[in-house]
């Protein structure tokens, strides 16, 4: 039982550490893909880095999830409540 333990314990240690590398090679993938597509269109060094900065902070605020493609998924249901969270989220941020 405690040699189980330990085995589970490593497996699972291993799987995080697949879900991180993963992660990190789509986030490299994105942003080479955003890179090459800038350079594509021959848009200025100035341009092409404030892209790719807004595309980091872009991955930073929703943590790498497409709410849009979440959203498709859900019932409709899960899907108007989570329209109304985020709208009162919005209205409470409003200064009056």
């Amino acid at each position: 039982m405690g040699l189980s333990l330990f085995v589970s314990f490593i497996g699972n240690i291993q799987s995080i550490l697949q879900g991180l590398n993963r992660r990190n090679t789509n986030m490299l993938t994105r942003y080479n893909e955003v890179e090459q597509w800038s350079r594509h269109c021959r848009l200025p060094k100035k341009l092409r880095r404030r892209i790719l900065e807004a595309e980091i902070q872009n991955r930073i605020t929703t943590r790498g999830m497409k709410e849009e493609e979440l959203m498709k998924n859900m019932p409709e249901d899960i899907q108007r409540d989570l329209t109304r969270h985020w709208f009162f989220s919005v209205i409470k941020k409003v200064t009056i």
